[in-house]
């Protein structure tokens, strides 16, 4: 081959050789050759499900927390077997009191309770003996020198207003206990509506039975009927006192 002939081939030769070697071999995989946007990942918004938020609950199978309203209360189951004189009490003032109102709402921190218990004025123990006359309150006996409130101050309804019975120290804290345990054996959280159940209550005395009767039976309070209280036996409204607003030294009366 003549030596321009052979040039002329070279040439041809770099040439088709300079074109395939610049064409990428991935080019038949498009998406490789894609230019990428790093403000736009196109990729991920194609599956939209990845840029969902992901919700922790679900994701671990478990149902997001539903705060309980007033019309759809969580049940209060709560134990009074060994405290049935402050039970009876407490459903006198929810009967008579609240006519027949079981659904209540628990305080947001506990704080609150805190400061529900100098609203109230059980913090001013109007109920030791030495206390009796000044703030014009009365025993049942002799150890009832504790302060039962009702709304408990637990509840948002608690505090000022609240009506204050005689009770003793060791039913009290029985009954701390229990509600405690009830909050947490029924899931009732700080803020949480509920519905009081009392389990265990004596059906032997009158006001318990009468509330948890379907229909509350309230002509109880009407006929002011007596029931036992301790080691008393008297309507237990005689026994039921607010603090009276405003007032200096700080006195109680029958509402």
């Amino acid at each position: 081959m003549a030596p321009s002939h052979v040039a002329t081939f070279k040439l041809l030769l770099l040439t088709l050789l300079g074109s395939t070697i610049a064409a990428p071999i991935v080019e038949t995989r498009g998406e490789l050759v894609q230019p990428i946007d790093l403000e736009q990942p196109a990729d991920l918004e194609s599956r939209g499900e990845l840029l969902q938020p992901i919700d922790l609950e679900q994701s671990a199978g478990l149902e997001p927390e539903k705060r309980q309203t007033q019309n759809n209360p969580i049940q209060l189951n709560v134990d009074v077997s060994n405290w049935q004189d402050i039970a009876e009490e407490n459903c006198f003032a929810m009967l008579c009191r609240y006519n027949g109102q079981r659904v209540w709402q628990r305080i947001a921190t506990q704080a609150t309770g805190n400061s529900h218990y100098i609203e109230s004025g059980a913090y001013l123990t109007p109920f030791q003996s030495g206390s009796l006359a000044s703030r014009h309150t009365s025993q049942i006996d002799s150890t009832t020198v504790s302060a039962e409130e009702f709304p408990w101050r637990s509840m948002v309804s608690g505090g000022a207003g609240a009506h204050l019975f005689p009770a003793t120290s060791a039913q009290q804290n029985r009954q701390g206990g229990s509600i405690n345990g009830a909050y947490r054996s029924n899931h009732v959280n700080y803020g949480d509506w509920f519905r009081i159940t009392f389990l265990n209550y004596d059906t032997n005395r009158v006001y318990c039975p009468a509330l948890f009767s379907n229909p509350p039976d309230t002509s109880v309070c009407t006929k002011k009927a007596k029931t036992t209280l301790f080691s008393g036996f008297s309507f237990p409204g005689v026994y039921d006192f607010v603090k009276v607003a405003g007032s200096n030294p700080i006195i109680f009366k029958n509402p």
